[in-house]
């Protein structure tokens, strides 16, 4: 499971109640393709300091929709870094892009499954 349940509900009825869970959920699924992007081409061009500042923001977005996992991949990628073992990064970034494709599969399904039935 690609979010924790319980964090995401908690943020899902907090964002639904004002009408902002849509606009979080495309801005994730937005956002995290270009950081993806610029992540593989740091990690390509040994950028240290471009990595752990894309990692670290990843890592907020993902723990604040309550993927944990991806959070904690994150965090493995800026300990690569600060400890200089870049030749972890790139299986630690394979995993991350999986990861966040799994996040972001499930937030649209989660999204269609709650507009199905709202107009029937």
């Amino acid at each position: 499971m690609p979010i924790n349940r319980n964090e995401y509900q908690k943020l899902k009825n907090m964002l639904a109640a004002n009408g902002q869970l849509e606009s979080v959920i495309q801005a994730f699924v937005n956002h995290s393709s270009i950081r993806l992007e610029d992540l593989q081409k740091s990690i390509a061009a040994q950028d240290l300091e471009s990595i752990l500042r894309i990692a670290h923001a990843i890592k907020g977005s993902c723990a604040m929709l309550g993927g944990t996992q991806c959070a904690q991949l994150c965090d493995a990628i800026e300990s690569a870094c600060r400890h200089s073992h870049p030749g972890e990064l790139p299986e630690l970034l394979a995993k991350l892009i999986i990861e966040i494709k799994s996040i972001a599969e499930f937030l649209q399904n989660d999204r269609s499954a709650s507009t199905q039935g709202c107009c029937e």
